[in-house]
């Protein structure tokens, strides 16, 4: 449930995780990023975010861009965030866009730019990922991937009642449901919001 996998050996409902990484890192090269980094926390763990930032640095590389990652070892904060970009600027100053492994970290990224006067959009642009609640009331709003968990959650639900009505069940054949996911582009990285769906 919510990742894909090459060879599932039951159902797979869910989105690519190093899709949403591209998504992002096509995004950021758009909008005229060159000098970028990727903040994450105890990646080495996290298999889904390691694959959002695999994804998003494979995407630069294949622009002749490379990406700085951060991978903290703390849990996911804005207090990760904050000290991640704190740390950066003292040998990254020019650092103009930080793609971040959750929304909860790009928030801290926003906290610590407005601290020390660094304008979002104009000389840092910050996505992250979930969009969750404060995503789109944050100052400013944050660019993030929206995750279709409700259409996972009636997926989920529908294959399952499915399954018990068929019978044999040693019948079913194993398979991936790719429910993709959406950019939704607001203000951290754009003056103008609009949604990608992938």
């Amino acid at each position: 449930m919510w990742e894909l996998g090459d060879q599932p050996f039951d159902l797979q409902v869910g989105f690519s995780h190093h899709a949403a990484g591209e998504a992002v890192a096509k995004h950021m090269l758009d909008i005229g990023a060159r000098r970028v980094a990727f903040i994450g926390a105890r990646m080495a763990s996290d298999v889904r975010a390691r694959q959002r930032c695999e994804g998003f640095t494979r995407t630069m590389a294949k622009a002749g861009i490379e990406t700085r990652v951060e991978d903290v070892a703390g849990d996911a904060s804005p207090q990760t965030g904050a000290h991640a970009l704190a740390s950066m600027l003292n040998d990254m100053p020019n650092v103009d866009a930080i793609a971040c492994s959750n929304d909860v970290i790009a928030l801290g990224v926003l906290f610590e730019a407005q601290r020390r006067g660094i304008p979002v959009p104009q000389r840092l642009r910050v996505a992250g990922f979930g969009d969750l609640p404060f995503s789109e009331e944050c100052v400013p709003p944050l660019t993030t991937i929206q995750p279709r968990a409700t259409e996972i959650g009636l997926r989920i639900a529908q294959e399952l009642m499915e399954r018990t009505e068929h019978e044999p069940l040693a019948d079913i054949e194993p398979r991936i449901v790719d429910v993709g996911f959406e950019l939704v582009v607001r203000a951290s990285t754009s003056s103008v919001g609009s949604g990608h769906d992938a």
